[in-house]
């Protein structure tokens, strides 16, 4: 998950070290900046005790960067949602990795070959849609959502 806020007239986003972990297994050209802070030389560590700890990015061009990545879930996008809100948009979500399914499923292995970019796009919206699952059973069961201690729920 990701959470966007303005500080001192610059904008910050925080994002958790399980949305890098993902992010490094994906086709995504990850600047620079961001891969070390995340993984630093390839020291850090993802693990269950840590994958939802947050990590700050304040460089307008990780921000920047961040913030486009569409499959990452922005908390600020669905912190006000209803359950029900949030039912119709996993619907839709479901109902684009099942055309990307049947449009792959329908090609031959060279079809395949040439369109190898679905297989990454219905990972990345499973992904998304993972999280977005997670953060619908938080609000029904009324549990809290980990947030990074320097963010002040608005």
């Amino acid at each position: 998950m990701k959470i966007t806020q303005r500080k001192r007239n610059k904008e910050i986003i925080y994002i958790q070290l399980n949305d890098l972990a993902f992010l490094n297994s994906t086709d995504e050209n990850i600047p620079a900046s961001i891969y070390l802070k995340a993984f630093g030389q390839g020291n850090r560590q993802i693990n269950d005790d840590n994958r939802f700890k947050y990590l700050e990015f304040t460089e307008p061009e990780e921000v920047k960067y961040l913030k486009s990545l569409d499959f990452i879930l922005n908390y600020n996008e669905f912190n006000n949602l209803s359950a029900e809100d949030i039912e119709k948009i996993e619907m839709k979500i479901v109902s684009k990795l099942n055309d990307i399914a049947k449009k792959y499923n329908s090609l031959d292995a060279e079809g395949r070959r040439k369109n190898a970019e679905l297989v990454s796009q219905h990972e990345k919206l499973k992904y998304l849609l993972d999280n977005l699952e997670m953060i619908y059973l938080k609000k029904v069961n009324g549990d809290d959502i980990l947030l990074p201690i320097v963010y002040k729920k608005k």
